[in-house]
Parts: structure tokens; C-alpha cells; sequence
């Protein structure tokens, strides 16, 4: 059974300053992920009173890394989950960048089915943060939601859905073996140019659909093939696919046969980088995030993990205000 801290009515929680809401008037589970590596609600309070000026907090419910759930307001209150949205929706945030553990999934299904329940909602009512209308650039939240909702429905068949972040071909990542030489990793890629979806990760395998420039997918591996980085995913089809990386600057699609695996891809998870131009902290893996300051060429800065989102290697580490912080390598 999942152990739950009920913090809600106590004094140190933020708030709530937001109006209440009707429970009828809640249609929507909303996922979130932290977008940091460790944390719970008295870390991120500090993010949302002192550098946000919330009255409220972002979320209903967070689930730590070792599953154990905070929950910290109750069902009436609206939060600050997803702009414009917040009072139709429950917010659940999962701590983590892009990868969680198997104790934080059993718990968001379990929080999850919980709320469904409450709210007499079905399991395509949950959606993560990107498929709101207006956020379809965010990387929150981290995860493959056709997948969540898979098992939110009780089987792992796949179905012909749309993920909701303006995909043609949308994928679910189903937890599937990987073949062989590809590398597990999860996040969202969103192309660069019009780029070809293949049934193999070769520029000769049959093409099966395309993205278009500013289209968004989400990934569960990847391999380095003819110069390519190629993502991959399980399509709605239940077959798996694969898209090279393509950059604009190499003119084209993936029959192009230039090298365009990201800039960065080839760091360790952990060192010191020295920027080679001028770049921009953010507060989060997203060219959409609020911007923090900024490093200039040649000066570094020691990062204790990295994250593939939007098209580019985001490092990442927590800064001297105790806040996790993020740099594209570009």
C-alpha cells in the first residue's frame, strides 16, 4: 500500500490563496513532473512563494522517488498546475526528470485510479501537462501519457490515439524489450525540419508517415545508425519507429547522410562543460522556460546531469539558490 503524508489544513503549507472550486466542476487529471532530480513540497515551496510569488502551490499531490505521496491540498482547492486550466483540473506532479522509479508508478496509478474514482472521470480524462491546449512546447511531463493511460485502463494493448502534443503518427512507449543496440532513454523530441518516421533506423528502411517542422514525439530509446542519431518509439500501431535527428542546417530530411546527433549528446552525464557561446540559464529543460541569467562564452560550469528535450542536450544542476537549474549545449 502506498504510504501517504496527509499535510493538507497543516500551517507550513503555502496558502491557499486561490479561489475554491466546486468537485463537479473537476474533469481532468492532470500529470506533472518536477523537472529536478530530488525534491518535495517544502523544495518546491520555496520555488513558488519566492521566485514565482504564489500564494498557492503547483500541485494536489506529489509523489516522491521512493513512492510516498504528499498531499497537500484538498480536492476543492484551485492550484497552479496549468495556466489556464486550473480550475477544472487535479494536479498530481511526480518528482523526477524524465525518469522515475517503478515505486513512483505504482503510486500514480494507484493516486491516479484514486481520483478517477472521486471525481467519476475515465482514464482518458488524465492527461500530462504538454496536452493541455496552449502547452503542447512544454516538456512536463516527462513521460509518454498513451502509456500511463494504457495502464490507467487496465491492459497494455496499444490504440490509435492522438497524444495531444499536434503529432501525426503519435507514439504510447509501451514498456516493451528494446532491440538490440538500442539505448533506453525517454523524453520528447520535436523536429526541426519535415522528417521522415521509418520502420528501421537506416535512411534505406520504408518510410511510414512524417513529422512536420515543430511537431513533437516522445521516445523510449535511442541508436546512433549511418551518421543518424535515430529516436525510437512504439507507434499506436504497436509497431516500432524511428526518427533520425535532423537539423536545419543540414537542409533537409533523414535521407540526408550528414552526421546529426545533437550537440552534447556525446557528454558524460556529469562534469564540467565549458560554454562555447553565449547562453541562457533556465529554470526548466524547455526553450519556453523562464530565463535566470546567463553564461558567457568560455566560462563552465560543473553539471550533475544531463536531459535530452525540445531538440537539444539540456545540462543540468542545482544552482546556489538551492534551485535546479538548466543550459542548453548549443
Amino acid at each position: 500500500m502506498t504510504k501517504i503524508q496527509d499535510l493538507r489544513g497543516d500551517s507550513r503549507i503555502l496558502g491557499p490563496t486561490n479561489p475554491n472550486r466546486a468537485v463537479s466542476a473537476i474533469t481532468k487529471i492532470a500529470r506533472h513532473h518536477s523537472a529536478t532530480e530530488t525534491g518535495d513540497v517544502w523544495a518546491f515551496q520555496n520555488h513558488w512563494r519566492g521566485t514565482l510569488g504564489w500564494g498557492t502551490g503547483g500541485y494536489h499531490e506529489i509523489i516522491l522517488r521512493d513512492g510516498t505521496v504528499q498531499r497537500i491540498y484538498n480536492d476543492v482547492v484551485t492550484t497552479n498546475g496549468v495556466g489556464n486550466h486550473n480550475t477544472n483540473t487535479y494536479h498530481i506532479c511526480v518528482v523526477g526528470n524524465g525518469s522515475f522509479t517503478a515505486e513512483q508508478e505504482k503510486a500514480f496509478e494507484e493516486r491516479a485510479k484514486d481520483a478517477m474514482k472521486r471525481f467519476g472521470l475515465k482514464y482518458t480524462d488524465v492527461l500530462g501537462h504538454n496536452e493541455f491546449s496552449g502547452h503542447s512546447s512544454n516538456t512536463c511531463p516527462g513521460i509518454n501519457m498513451n502509456s500511463v493511460r494504457e495502464r490507467l485502463k487496465g491492459n497494455s494493448t496499444t490504440n490509435d490515439s492522438n497524444n495531444g502534443s499536434s503529432n501525426t503518427n503519435s507514439n504510447n512507449n509501451s514498456n516493451t524489450s528494446l532491440p538490440s543496440g538500442v539505448k533506453a532513454a525517454s523524453g520528447s523530441y520535436t523536429v526541426q525540419v519535415d522528417t521522415n518516421i521509418r520502420s528501421g533506423a537506416s535512411t534505406k528502411s520504408t518510410i511510414v508517415g512524417t513529422y512536420k517542422k515543430g511537431q513533437s514525439f516522445n521516445y523510449d530509446g535511442y541508436i546512433d545508425a549511418e551518421g543518424y542519431r535515430w529516436y525510437t518509439y512504439i507507434a499506436h500501431s504497436g509497431a516500432r519507429r524511428y526518427v533520425a535527428a535532423v537539423s536545419a542546417a543540414s537542409g533537409g530530411s533523414s535521407s540526408n547522410n550528414t552526421t546529426n546527433a545533437l550537440k552534447g549528446s556525446n557528454l558524460p552525464n556529469k562534469g564540467t562543460y565549458k560554454f562555447t557561446a553565449n547562453t541562457n540559464i533556465r529554470a526548466a529543460a524547455s526553450t519556453s522556460s523562464a530565463i535566470v541569467g546567463s553564461y558567457a562564452k568560455g566560462q563552465t560550469v560543473n553539471y550533475d546531469s544531463k536531459v535530452t528535450a525540445g531538440g537539444y542536450v539540456w545540462l543540468s544542476w542545482i544552482g546556489g539558490s538551492g534551485i535546479r537549474r538548466y543550459a542548453a549545449v548549443v
